[in-house]
């Protein structure tokens, strides 16, 4: 539950942050908010930006999380 921790502190701090997953993708995101899945599983909502999309990133899908200044 790392990540998505350092997720949820940048929410609280109201700060962007650059995820990379372990598939390889990456992108800027505005971490939103803390949700749950069906097995009470951590997962956090992000607007992916620059589209603001919503996305749901479980814990055991990203490979890390840097703060953008």
């Amino acid at each position: 539950m790392y990540w998505t921790y350092e997720l949820n502190v940048l929410c609280g701090l109201d700060k962007r942050a650059h995820v990379r997953m372990k598939n390889g993708e990456e992108f800027d995101c505005i971490p939103d908010s803390l949700v749950y899945d069906d097995d009470d599983s951590e997962i956090m909502a992000v607007r992916q930006l620059p589209s603001e999309r919503m996305r749901l990133l479980p814990e055991d899908k990203i490979e890390s999380v840097t703060e953008i200044e």
